[in-house]
């Protein structure tokens, strides 16, 4: 029967940067996505929910589209 060894694992120093400036640069394009886009949607169906979707709806337009793609 074998014994576990421990494993040790060691990042290059030089790699965290990289990783946290992706990592930073993804926050703020989903920050600014949220600002831009959601938001105002967000608003516009508030001041008139007459243009939104129930999810009756939705569940009904998404499973007619599966049912498209699975045809194809």
């Amino acid at each position: 029967m074998r014994t576990a060894r421990p494993l040790n694992i060691q990042r290059p120093s030089s790699r965290p940067e990289p990783v946290k400036a992706k990592s930073l640069a993804r926050e703020l394009a989903i920050d600014t996505w949220l600002l831009q886009a959601v938001g105002p949607a967000y608003d516009a169906m508030r001041a008139d929910p007459s243009w939104s979707l129930s999810i009756d709806q939705v569940r009904d337009r998404l499973a007619a589209e599966h049912a498209m793609l699975l045809r194809v």
